[in-house]
């Protein structure tokens, strides 16, 4: 499929990350001081990228190059310090400057315009208006536990926070399909999902995991379930934006601890980024409710997680497990051997864990019998 396209074959995406990694290293040892100051100081960058997103930057340029007076006229901001916030931007590579105080977009700054399908900027506005200020809160989760999240507001945690936040709760739900940029076209591509009948995505926010599967494979139905609150946007969301699915789609509201839909022959419930935002206690609970819908069922699960490998571990995997460690109580990632007690635990055994050309493996498993 053209759509493929965007995704290196294996043997180009491991000589990728082995030269990303060995290009790293050598840096980091030639210029020790500077890299620790740039790791201290990376929340500047953070938000000059933040004042780009929030002011719309890259939908004002659009194609054309624009001197930063007419920009900070069209913004209604400061025309000197957007400049300077720019400039520095432009020094990391997002955004160019072509000339002293006119500015275009790159590759990377295009990422920030509303009008593509992988626009980052619903993720990075809710990195900071949701997750910036709870995670000077982490030094307080490093002593005495809990999540840094929870601390700042005073004993409310995420969910509940955004429960009671209409305005930040579609914001995150956006920021959720932003963040299929990381992986999502691999996660199609490397799992044979045509071999099921049904795909029930569990905690799927808007579905914008499961809309994909469906354009891919005609022949497969879906269900999204989530919280009601969510369920109720993501139903106002695909009649806008994907009306073609509707026919082929059950939405399903509720809590996963409790009652889930019951599965059929060829089903295989999906958990995408959700067990990393739970303790163990609460995954197995999560885990148990999947196992009592499929029942006697010939149906499967499918776990797609940043899996951690016991050592050397890219990065960015490791970056969102401390992430889950400041904004939920317990959160993280896990290695294969921590899902496999999970699941364990909550009547399942690992088939196969299957890496894909992305941060996501998916990890594959059937109901214990008997």
């Amino acid at each position: 499929r053209s759509s493929d396209l965007s995704i290196p074959s294996w043997p180009t995406y491991r000589v990728k990350n082995a030269l990303y990694r060995l290009l790293s290293s050598w840096i980091v040892k030639l210029q020790p001081v500077t890299h620790v100051l740039d790791v201290s100081s990376a929340f500047w960058r953070s938000q000059c990228i933040y004042v780009a997103a929030k002011l719309k930057i890259a939908d004002l340029l659009g194609d054309s190059e624009m001197v930063v007076s007419t920009l900070a006229a069209s913004a209604q901001v400061d025309e000197e310090n957007l400049y300077r916030v720019l400039r520095l931007l432009a020094s990391f590579h997002i955004f160019t400057e072509v000339s002293p105080r006119i500015f275009k977009n790159n590759a990377q700054s295009a990422l920030l315009r509303s009008n593509r399908p992988d626009c980052l900027t619903p993720l990075l506005l809710s990195r900071t208006e949701l997750m910036y200020q709870p995670w000077g809160h982490v030094i307080g989760t490093v002593r005495h536990g809990g999540s840094a999240f929870t601390k700042h507001h005073d004993g409310t945690n995420v969910w509940q926070y955004l429960q009671g936040n209409e305005e930040q709760n579609l914001l995150f739900s956006q920021a959720m399909i932003s963040r299929d940029s990381l992986g999502k076209e691999a996660s199609l591509v490397d799992y044979p999902w045509h071999t099921y009948r049904r795909v029930l995505d569990i905690g799927g926010g808007f579905g914008s995991f499961l809309s994909s599967v469906l354009e891919r494979n005609a022949h497969l139905t879906g269900v999204l379930f989530d919280l009601p609150h969510v369920v109720q946007n993501a139903e106002l969301f695909w009649a806008d934006k994907r009306p073609r699915l509707l026919d082929r789609t059950t939405f399903s509201a509720g809590s996963f601890f409790e009652l889930l839909p019951a599965a059929l022959d060829g089903d295989v419930y999906v958990l995408r980024a959700v067990l990393h935002d739970w303790n163990d206690e609460n995954c197995i609970s999560l885990l148990k409710s999947i196992r009592a819908a499929i029942a006697d069922k010939k149906a499967r699960l499918a776990i797609l997680d940043m899996v951690l490998e016991e050592t050397d571990n890219e990065a960015a995997k490791l970056m969102l497990d401390v992430h889950m460690m400041a904004m939920f109580d317990d959160g993280k990632e896990r290695t294969r051997v921590q899902l496999s007690r999970l699941l364990h635990a909550a009547g399942f055994s690992i088939t196969r864990c299957v890496p894909t050309r992305g941060l996501y493996s998916i990890v594959e498993a059937e109901p214990i019998q008997g």
